[in-house]
């Protein structure tokens, strides 16, 4: 419940204009504004490129590099 639950909570914030003085409860409430911002942003192109290429560029390191220490290990005298 701990790890599944409670940070739901700061799903709210996605959809308020949040203040950390107010708090969660009485922040103004936006609804999907940023949502629609975002997706209208002439640079959303560029940003999912990037977030694609990071995310590409990392699971290929980490196989490589996973790879490389498990070729080490096994090469090591018993």
């Amino acid at each position: 419940m701990i790890f599944c639950y409670i940070p739901m909570a700061g799903i709210l914030i996605a959809f308020q204009d949040y203040n950390f003085r107010l708090g969660f409860f009485r922040s103004p409430w936006v609804g999907l504004y940023f949502f629609k911002e975002f997706f209208r942003d002439f640079t959303l192109p560029n940003i999912l490129l990037n977030s694609f290429a990071l995310g590409a560029l990392t699971i290929v390191t980490s196989f490589a590099s996973s790879l490389g220490f498990a070729l080490l290990l096994s090469e090591m005298p018993a």
